[in-house]
C-alpha cells in the first residue's frame, strides 16, 4: 500500500467521500441517513476539528474515525471521551489503518484532558456500545486495550395501534396523575426536578429546549408535583437523536424514547410502566410506525410494555 495519510476530517471536502465509504463498509449492516453523519460531525455545535480523522492513501478516502467529548463552558468537561465510530475500505483492512485512526482518535482524546476512551455511548452516539453482531469489532478493540464490561441492549416497541393496547394507565388514575408535554413556563421546575432525581439527564432535557422540541419532553404531573419525565422523540424531529440512527435498517417511520425516570420516592408505583405507554402512544400519534428505547440493562421491564430486544451490545472502556 502506498503511503499513509491520517489527517482531520474536514466536513465540506469529506462528507460525499465518507458517506461512500460507510455505505460499502458497513452499509448492509448498518446504513445511515446522510443528515445522522452531519448532526454528528460538522453540524454539531460540540464538535471540534480533529474529533474526526480520515485515513488517505494518494486521493483515495479508505479509513473513517469519530471520537466525541463532552465539553464544559467553563473547565475540561468530562474525563471520559468516546470513540463514536471507526471504518476501513473492505478492501484496506489488515494494512494498519484502523490501528493508525484509532491511534489518532485516542491521542486527541487525550490531549484534550481524557484519561478513558469508551466504545460508542457519548450523547451523541450512534450505537450504545459494540454490537455483537459485529464481532470483529469487539476483536480489533480487545487487541488495542479495551476491556470488555456489561451487556446492555437496545429495544424496539411494534407501534401497531399501540394506544388502543395500554395496560398501566389505570395507575396513573389512581395516584390523580396525568402524562403532559412540557411547556416554557414548566421549564425551571422540570430542570429542577431532574438536577434532584436524574442529574445526568438535565443536560439532555436542556438540548431537547434549546432545540424545539421541549414539547417532546413528557411528564407526570399530580395536582402538587412533578413526579416523572421521559424524553421522547417523534419521528420529525430537526435533530435525529440517538434513538432515531437506525431508521433505514428498522423501517418506516422511527420514533423513539428515554431517559424513563420516576422519583425515587415514587417507584414501585407502576408509574414508570404507565409512563413509557403513554410516550409510546405518543410517538405513534406522531405518525411513528415504532419506537426506539436503547441503552438498557434492563430489557425485562420494557417487555412490560410491549418491546423486543433489538440489539445486544458490549461495553469497553480503555485507559490513555
Amino acid at each position: 500500500m502506498d503511503t499513509v495519510d491520517i489527517r482531520p476530517f474536514d466536513a465540506v471536502r469529506d462528507t460525499a467521500s465518507v458517506l461512500r465509504l460507510w455505505d460499502a463498509a458497513l452499509g448492509g449492516r448498518y446504513p445511515i441517513h446522510p443528515v445522522t453523519l452531519l448532526q454528528r460531525t460538522g453540524g454539531n455545535s460540540n464538535y471540534r476539528p480533529g474529533d474526526g480523522v480520515v485515513a488517505m492513501v494518494g486521493r483515495r478516502l479508505l479509513g473513517f474515525g469519530l471520537a466525541e467529548r463532552v465539553r464544559a463552558a467553563a473547565g475540561p468537561g468530562e474525563p471520559t471521551g468516546y470513540i463514536a465510530a471507526l471504518m476501513v475500505a473492505p478492501e484496506a483492512r489488515r494494512q494498519g489503518l484502523g490501528r493508525a485512526l484509532l491511534g489518532a482518535l485516542e491521542a486527541h482524546l487525550r490531549s484534550a484532558g481524557c484519561s478513558r476512551a469508551a466504545l460508542g455511548r457519548g450523547p451523541a452516539r450512534f450505537w450504545t456500545g459494540v454490537p455483537e453482531d459485529l464481532p470483529e469489532a469487539m476483536a480489533f478493540f480487545q487487541q488495542h486495550g479495551y476491556a470488555a464490561g456489561s451487556r446492555v441492549c437496545d429495544l424496539v416497541v411494534p407501534l401497531r395501534n399501540y394506544a388502543a393496547s395500554m395496560r398501566y394507565q389505570d395507575r396513573l388514575k389512581a395516584v390523580g396523575a396525568e402524562v403532559v408535554s412540557a411547556s416554557p413556563a414548566g421549564l425551571p421546575a422540570l430542570l429542577d426536578f431532574e438536577y434532584r432525581e436524574f442529574a445526568g439527564w438535565a443536560s439532555s432535557v436542556l438540548r431537547m429546549a434549546a432545540s424545539g422540541d421541549l414539547a417532546n419532553v413528557l411528564v407526570v404531573r399530580t395536582p402538587r408535583d412533578l413526579i416523572g419525565s421521559i424524553l421522547t422523540y417523534p419521528p420529525d424531529t430537526g435533530w435525529r437523536y440517538s434513538n432515531q440512527v437506525w431508521d433505514r435498517l428498522i423501517g418506516g417511520r422511527l420514533g423513539g424514547y428515554g431517559a424513563v425516570g420516576i422519583a425515587k420516592a415514587r417507584r414501585g408505583e407502576g408509574l414508570g410502566a404507565a409512563m413509557c405507554e403513554a410516550a409510546a402512544a405518543y410517538v405513534e400519534a406522531k405518525g411513528a410506525d415504532a419506537c426506539f428505547i436503547d441503552w438498557t440493562a434492563i430489557p425485562d421491564f420494557y417487555r412490560r410494555v410491549g418491546a423486543e430486544v433489538w440489539r445486544w451490545h458490549t461495553m469497553a472502556e480503555k485507559g490513555l
